[in-house]
């Protein structure tokens, strides 16, 4: 006789969240989605009026389609516009917080995302970019490497702190963020020859 088979708890997000791939944000449209595009079309109309019938909006479609891979992988492109996109960090905590309501499991969601390591690898920030010198040969292209890279850091940090007020996202998450961002400090000014 075949062994019984059990069914899953709906959203149970742990054990495919630690395999998913870091890249999630690049390929996040490949392949082609109806469902994913739906909420990727909700979240670019998205306003401060709206947030909330929008917010339902994501948890309907989050509900019917009952997919860890694919709920990880709608917070990611979330995550991704919050860090981004400055001017959205506001708005996407928003949604943050009102899909939590509905579905807890998105929190754990966020631990995973906002972890340095997972940060740096969906964005690529593991080598510290620092400010050229205007006689380095290559300092256009220097400039604009550390100039996206500050962006994205800065993006990051705002980010991190409309969710950690939101009780979306822990303090210890945080803090090695923040003794990154102490550490790069100190390469700078060693780098620029300053005695602190």
């Amino acid at each position: 006789p075949t062994p019984p088979t059990t069914t899953p708890p709906a959203h149970s997000a742990t054990p495919r969240r630690t395999a998913a791939p870091p890249s999630l944000h690049t390929t996040e449209r490949n392949p082609p989605d109806p469902e994913y595009e739906a909420i990727l079309a909700i979240t670019n109309k998205v306003a401060v009026s709206t947030v909330v019938p929008s917010a339902a909006e994501i948890v309907k479609i989050l509900n019917k389609r009952n997919d860890d891979v694919f709920r990880l992988r709608v917070v990611t492109m979330l995550f991704n516009r919050g860090v981004s996109m400055p001017f959205y960090s506001k708005l996407m905590a928003t949604i943050f917080e009102l899909l939590h309501k509905d579905l807890p499991v998105v929190k754990e969601d966020l631990q995973f995302s906002c972890s340095l390591e997972i940060f740096e690898k969906l964005f690529d920030q593991g080598d510290v970019a620092l400010c050229p010198s205007s006689t380095d040969p290559d300092f256009e292209d220097k400039l604009c490497k550390w100039f996206k890279q500050k962006e994205i850091r800065r993006g990051f940090g705002m980010f991190i702190t409309e969710l950690h007020v939101r009780g979306l996202v822990d303090e210890m998450v945080i803090l090695p963020a923040v003794k990154s961002t102490l550490d790069e400090l100190s390469l700078i000014h060693i780098s620029q020859g300053i005695v602190r």
